[in-house]
């Protein structure tokens, strides 16, 4: 049995959403608690989509909302430090991480994957990245961490560093010119707000309703907006022609077909969600399993876009844009329907 003293592991689950850390890495927190349902819930409905640079014809496809830094979670304590302090931290940046880790606290920064083992970047090219530190194993000197890691393929997961390459990646990020790329460190841990946090099926329905008319009432990007892709956006249902339409165009980006997936995967537990707690109850049998096809089509969708990436055919690529074109029109549909049971 491993000591204590020597091995600290902070608790994490498998996160349902796992196409960006993001995501993984909050829910792998909160996900813990089922408390936290009426906030996931309430979260990761609406999407959007954009330019993946200015001028390109290659998208990106995301949640407009639920976000480890977008948005406010009440189970979330942050605290954010500026890297240059931690410079004079002593010992060391290692004792650092350790310390915070007994202390509860979920470590996220940047550093330099060159001197990183799991990412394609390592001894290879210098590029910081966001890391994720939810353990340590002091006799074996290594500390657990987790990304969607370029060595497996982009799967979230967890991985393990040896403290020496830890503290190289770290000192190597401080070099980077670009001040975005360096300056922060953020500490989270799990919190119980001192409020209950409600299910709000108020702001469910908008959220729908967006989806379903393309829009963000929300104006999440209105006052923010230092990006230029987003000067193009594309919302909710509409998505699904940007996504044919780059597919047409020799879409390669694994990253769409997974997220769209995954936002099938969360509705079809929402719906669950709303069944099991009483806000869905008029036809509830019949509209789960009406998403329920939804969300299993699209998970062929994504296990055909990985054979198109092996045998790039056309034929696969057209029927991917069969399915495609006949999960907008029937996601419409259910989703009008859960709207008028929720709205009556």
């Amino acid at each position: 049995m491993p000591d204590n003293n020597y091995i600290k592991i902070l608790p994490t689950v498998p996160p349902i959403i796992t196409t960006f850390p993001k995501y993984a890495n909050l829910l792998s927190i909160i996900g813990n608690y089922e408390e936290t349902l009426p906030w996931i819930f309430n979260n990761y409905i609406n999407l959007f989509c954009c330019p993946l640079k200015a001028g390109s014809n290659l998208i990106f496809l995301d949640f407009l909302d639920g976000g480890l830094f977008d948005d406010i979670c009440p189970y979330i304590n942050l605290q954010t430090l500026e890297k240059d302090l931690l410079k004079t931290y002593k010992p060391s940046f290692i004792d650092f991480l350790i310390n915070s880790i007994d202390l509860k606290y979920y470590v996220y920064l940047k550093l330099d994957t060159f001197d990183l083992p799991h990412y394609t970047t390592f001894g290879k090219k210098h590029f910081c990245h966001p890391v994720f530190i939810i353990g340590y194993d002091k006799k074996d000197s290594e500390f657990i961490i987790c990304d969607n890691f370029s060595g497996k393929q982009g799967v979230y997961g967890q991985e393990k560093a040896s403290f020496s390459q830890m503290q190289l990646a770290f000192d190597n990020s401080l070099i980077f010119d670009n001040p975005r790329e360096i300056t922060k460190v953020r500490l989270l841990n799990f919190v119980k707000p001192p409020y209950k946090y409600n299910f709000n099926i108020n702001k469910v329905v908008h959220a729908i309703s967006d989806y379903l008319f393309s829009i963000d009432r929300s104006n999440k990007f209105h006052y923010t907006d230092y990006n230029p892709r987003h000067n193009n956006l594309i919302y909710g249902i509409q998505c699904y022609e940007e996504i044919i339409n780059y597919l047409k165009n020799g879409c390669t980006d694994i990253r769409i077909f997974h997220l769209l997936h995954q936002h099938k995967y969360v509705m079809l537990l929402r719906i669950e969600f709303m069944v099991k707690n009483g806000y869905l109850l008029k036809n509830a049998g019949e509209i789960y399993q009406q998403y329920k096809t939804i969300e299993s089509q699209a998970k062929i969708v994504l296990k055909l876009f990985i054979k198109y990436l092996i045998a790039h055919k056309p034929e696969i690529s057209d029927r991917i844009i069969e399915i495609l074109t006949s999960l907008s029109l029937n996601e419409k549909l259910v989703l009008n329907r859960i709207l008028e049971v929720l709205i009556t």
